[in-house]
């Protein structure tokens, strides 16, 4: 059989006061969908930049193949060497992300402390990603002066 319940008003009374607390007194979902966000993000974009070492790695490779048979590597060797460096910049950007953001609490946003640091977060996250993109590019630019 079907049930239907209906609420009175005395029985909605209750749940509409406890609704209407959540909202000012539990700023958790302020704070919580934004911090779990980033942190993905920050994971997601550690996880990037861990694939850039076996590249790099195969990228000298080549590099030292070329050499080899007597091409001149200077460009591409120049091209590893920014590729490395941007992903250690992102590396570096990224790292302490998670840990500056996990911390926060409800009353980190109540008292204004929060939305910078979470603004921060995101900011540090788009730069690192910038970066890695800009590595990507440096890996193709690689590739074609090779001729591989």
């Amino acid at each position: 059989t079907t049930e239907i319940y209906t609420l009175s008003l005395h029985d909605a009374l209750p749940i509409c006061l406890d609704v209407a607390k959540i909202a000012p007194d539990y700023r958790v979902y302020l704070l919580v969908v934004p911090k779990t966000h980033l942190v993905s993000a920050a994971d997601a974009t550690e996880k990037a930049s861990a694939k850039f070492g076996p590249l790099a790695a195969e990228l000298q490779n080549l590099i030292n193949q070329a050499q080899a048979d007597g091409i001149d590597v200077t460009a591409a060797q120049a091209k590893l060497a920014d590729l490395n460096a941007k992903v250690a910049q992102a590396n570096g950007l990224i790292a302490p992300v998670a840990d500056s953001i996990l911390p926060l609490s409800p009353t980190d946003w109540n008292n204004g402390t929060a939305g910078p640091i979470l603004k921060s977060a995101r900011e540090t996250i788009q730069q690192a990603r910038t970066l890695l993109v800009g590595a990507r590019q440096d890996a193709h630019q690689m590739i074609v002066l090779l001729g591989s």
